[in-house]
């Protein structure tokens, strides 16, 4: 398999919190110190990095968008209060930034904060993270499109922390304006054709090809862990377990090779995963199909096997039946399912309108400290196809993931490259490998 890993760092929009407050140990330049928890008023400025002006190449503009942004306030570890904002109570303070207006300013107190701000959060969500842990409280969604249905989900990428002082203080500049960095709570998986791609491979042509994205996580802890753990990080495969979207419902097209990074038309949108192991269960995944035309056919009389004169014709239902390990195609289901009784113990495999698919299992060479496969926020996974090696599954073969509880294997018959970058993307050569 080739490998080819890349990384641009970005963030996603850096926020910056200005602080109206009255602490009891600061100096206010005459000797007088302010009490403590006294009310006063927060401001807040949001200033966002050019992204498809020209700083962040990855990004759409639907992907940077800011609608809504929501403050969480704690005194200490002491949850306070939320505040939620549209993008119409900020005022322009330049190029990609914003300051809320004067007369939406927060009310807190004085004394030691600890903030963490959400952006485009469902209302739900952001109400259910209300007086949380965000770093350790796991919050749950039905699908990934729940991330992303209004503007795309960003959370802190750490909490933010300051000991607020009176607007008279010497040092209120610095003490009552807190930066913080927010990032998509989702991921981006693009599939292309690789640059060198061949359909052909010496079984057959693979053509039509699409994608989607199984074993999708439901649960996920708002603020990113620094040591990469999810609420089901050691939690054991289950066929029962809802803490998992198995199968995905929406294919997409693979791309041609020269397909950018911004697309949308050849892209999924996924969870954050990770796991403390590499079992097959426990990991996201790429599912390609495609429709395979067996160059060669086979026919049986009952007694003897020769090869058609008569080509495949493509979107049809072939029949495979493998023999001392050599792979045997059928366009007649009645003479697979004879040879199959008399030489293959009855085992056959059925392509239904010529479909076959691969798995990809994404990230194998981790680069940020995270384990194998492990698929991150914020990030975007690109997975170029560089070769098919043979037919992949068909009908009844591994609907999800063969062996769950099993390790992921590197796939024999897709050929992929990935490459990875903070969106972040991340890039994967496969070949399209089959059974």
């Amino acid at each position: 398999m080739m490998k080819n890993f890349k990384y641009v760092m970005m963030m996603a929009a850096a926020l910056t919190l200005g602080f109206s407050s009255c602490s009891n140990n600061d100096d206010l330049g005459n000797g007088e110190t302010i009490e403590s928890g006294r009310p006063t008023k927060m401001t807040l400025a949001i200033t966002q990095p050019t992204t498809y002006a020209g700083g962040d190449d990855n990004a759409t503009a639907a992907e940077v968008d800011i609608k809504t942004v929501d403050v969480y306030i704690y005194n200490g570890t002491t949850f306070m209060k939320r505040e939620h904002f549209a993008i119409g109570d900020f005022d322009s303070a330049g190029d990609n930034a914003w300051k809320l207006k004067n007369e939406k300013r927060i009310t807190t107190t004085t004394g030691a904060k600890t903030i963490y701000v959400g952006v485009n959060l469902p209302s739900t969500l952001a109400g259910d993270i209300e007086g949380t842990n965000p770093g350790t409280i796991a919050q749950t969604v039905a699908d990934a499109a729940a991330l992303n249905s209004d503007g795309f989900a960003m959370f802190s990428r750490t909490k933010a922390t300051a000991d607020l002082v009176d607007v008279d203080a010497t040092d209120y500049d610095t003490k009552n304006t807190v930066s913080t960095t927010v990032a998509r709570l989702l991921a981006k998986v693009v599939v292309k054709e690789g640059s060198t791609l061949s359909g052909e491979s010496l079984e057959g042509d693979l053509t039509d090809l699409k994608f989607t994205i199984n074993n999708v996580n439901t649960k996920f802890f708002p603020l990113p862990s620094a040591t990469f753990l999810d609420p089901n990080h050691t939690s054991p495969w289950s066929a029962t377990s809802t803490d998992f979207i198995k199968e995905g419902t929406v294919y997409m097209a693979v791309g041609e090779s020269s397909t950018a990074v911004t697309t949308t038309d050849h892209a999924i949108y996924t969870t954050e995963n990770t796991s403390a192991g590499e079992l097959q269960g426990d990991h996201t995944y790429v599912r390609v199909k495609g429709i395979f035309v067996p160059s060669t056919i086979k026919e049986w009389d009952g007694s003897s096997l020769t090869t058609s004169s008569t080509a495949h014709i493509k979107g049809n239902d072939f029949y495979k039946v493998v023999v001392d390990g050599e792979k045997h195609f059928f366009s007649n289901g009645a003479q697979a399912a004879d040879y199959a009784n008399k030489k293959a113990n009855d085992v056959y495999v059925t392509y239904t309108g010529g479909v076959t698919y691969y798995n990809v299992f994404l990230n194998p060479v981790p680069a940020k400290g995270e384990k194998k496969f492990d698929v991150l926020r914020n990030t975007i996974y690109t997975v170029n196809i560089t070769k098919v090696n043979g037919v992949g599954e068909g009908d009844g073969e591994n609907t999800v993931v063969t062996d769950p509880e099993e390790p992921i294997a590197a796939p024999t018959n897709l050929s992929v490259e990935i490459d990875i970058e903070d969106w972040s993307t991340n890039d994967q050569d496969s070949e399209l490998t089959g059974k």
